[in-house]
């Protein structure tokens, strides 16, 4: 991979019954390459901040895009994180919810040489040919939130998805059935709300 090559990740969380329930969480990389995990407990927006935090633990030097169809974990990660670190970390609403999991993000981003932008996407479009790595994503997640459930302890997986290169190339083999991600045009909408740290 190439310094100057961005990593596009589609990420997601999931709760099968919030709050406290089985709790999961998934990234996908537009070569396919995925990471799952899973807790007994927790809520859907734990998950959601999850699945940034493992992207970032995972690919601590690239150049990234996470995108992301949580607009709370976008705004823990990005929007909110500088006013937050500034105060301390203390509001006068109150206590941060998922602090230990919001710290971890924002220390990881500040010690990192890549950018990460993050982008916000629809939630639960279910269709492949709009936010591919979303759906991906989304499925994932709940494949994380069983996994625990049925393991009764936190879980992480990895792989590839099935036709998929597992490599990152311009001219990787791909499915007929859908368009590289690379080559999808996002949306104006899409394009206004990217914030670049």
């Amino acid at each position: 991979m190439s310094s100057g090559q961005i990593l596009t990740f589609g990420t997601d969380g999931s709760c099968l019954r919030n709050p406290d329930g089985p709790t999961g969480w998934a990234y996908i990389c537009g070569d396919g390459t995925f990471t799952y995990g899973g807790r007994p407990s927790g809520t859907n927006q734990i998950g959601e901040l999850m699945a940034i935090l493992t992207v970032l633990r995972h690919h601590p030097d690239q150049r990234l895009e996470i995108q992301s169809d949580s607009a709370y974990a976008i705004g823990c990660s990005s929007t909110w994180k500088v006013g937050w670190q500034r105060a301390g970390y203390v509001r006068k609403t109150g206590p941060i919810a998922n602090l230990d999991i919001i710290k971890e993000i924002h220390a990881l981003l500040d010690s990192r040489a890549g950018t990460v932008t993050f982008v916000k996407v629809k939630a639960h479009l279910r269709d492949e040919s709009v936010h591919p790595l979303n759906v991906r994503a989304d499925d994932l997640a709940g494949r994380g939130a069983r996994a625990a459930q049925a393991a009764g302890c936190e879980v992480e997986e990895s792989g590839v998805w099935p036709g998929e290169s597992g490599t990152v190339a311009p001219d990787a083999a791909r499915s007929p059935s859908r368009p590289p991600v690379a080559d999808l045009e996002p949306s104006p909408a899409l394009q206004e709300t990217g914030f670049l740290f």
